[in-house]
C-alpha cells in the first residue's frame, strides 16, 4: 500500500492489507513539524512520528519503508510512471456506478475493503 496523502491514511492502510503488505509512506510534512514547534523540537516530533509508525506496521504484521520526500508533483509523476511500467500495483477492491456512490461510501466506512474503492463516472 502507498500513502502519499498523510494525514493518518496509513492506519487504514493497516485494516485494508494483509499479513506481510508493504506499507510505503511517503513522507513531506517533517518541515510542518519544524514550522510549528521549532528546528529541533520539530524535528523530534517528526522522528517521533516516523517511528510510531513503524512500530504500528510491525506489530501489525506489516513491512513498513518510508520515503522521505518535500510534496512536489515529480514524486507523483514518479509513482505513475512504476504504475504504467506494471512495478507498482494498485489493489482496486470495487468499482461502483457514480449512481451507487452512497453504497460505495457505505462500503468504505464499514471497514471491509481490502483495496481501493473506484467510482465509475462514466459507464
Amino acid at each position: 500500500m502507498l500513502d502519499a496523502v498523510g494525514a493518518g491514511n496509513w492506519r487504514l492502510g493497516l485494516r485494508a492489507s494483509r499479513r506481510g503488505a508493504r506499507i510505503v509512506r511517503i513522507v513531506g510534512d517533517i518541515p510542518y513539524w519544524v514550522h510549528r514547534f521549532g528546528l529541533w523540537p520539530g524535528t523530534i516530533v517528526a522522528y517521533l512520528l516516523l517511528a510510531w509508525f513503524f512500530v504500528r506496521c510491525r506489530l501489525a504484521g506489516r513491512k513498513p519503508a518510508f520515503v522521505l520526500r518535500p510534496p512536489d508533483g515529480g514524486a507523483l509523476r514518479d509513482i505513475t510512471a512504476l504504475v504504467e511500467a506494471g512495478r507498482l500495483r494498485p489493489v482496486v477492491d470495487r468499482v461502483y456506478p457514480l449512481a451507487e456512490i452512497a453504497e460505495a461510501h457505505r462500503y468504505q466506512d464499514s471497514g471491509r475493503a481490502k483495496g481501493k474503492i473506484g467510482i465509475a463516472v462514466r459507464e
